[in-house]
């Protein structure tokens, strides 16, 4: 909310994207690249067809948890949304709990947990949260801090 720490253990563990150098140009979205670092803001998501969404998801069948992430240039579409496996696309973030190493997987049941929470903390903590996909969440923001 305002860079201080969440004290919320549904809300810890890792994220994981896809390989870098981060990058919103066309490279990037040939390459299936991470995104830059930077600051984003995130929005709703959700509209019919949608494989994940803000609100009505569900944890074993689609529509997934996710949240829209804004300003990316180039890159469309991307999303912090509830990975299975170890990566469950390309561009977006994934969230889970503890990785052990390169090999270790997301667990579905973990990453819903992580999500359903961070939409849940944002929506009981953020003034004027919207009410429908397709919205800017106001105060809510994606910060990529360097690249791994």
């Amino acid at each position: 909310m305002d860079g201080t720490l969440v004290n919320a253990p549904d809300m810890r563990g890792a994220t994981v994207e896809p390989r870098g150098p981060g990058n919103n140009g066309k490279t990037g979205v040939n390459r299936g690249l991470r995104i830059e670092e930077g600051m984003y803001p995130l929005g709703t998501h959700g509209f019919p067809g949608s494989k994940y969404h803000t609100f009505n998801y569900f944890k074993n069948k689609r529509p997934r948890p996710g949240v829209y992430v804004h300003e990316t240039n180039k890159r469309t579409a991307i999303l912090i949304h509830q990975g299975s496996g170890f990566k469950a696309s390309v561009g977006c973030i994934n969230l889970t709990g503890s990785i052990v190493g390169p090999h270790d997987n997301i667990g579905p049941n973990t990453s819903h947990q992580r999500m359903r929470a961070f939409i849940d903390f944002m929506e009981g903590s953020l003034k004027d949260f919207p009410g429908g996909p397709g919205e800017r969440i106001k105060d809510a923001w994606l910060v990529i801090d360097g690249e791994p």
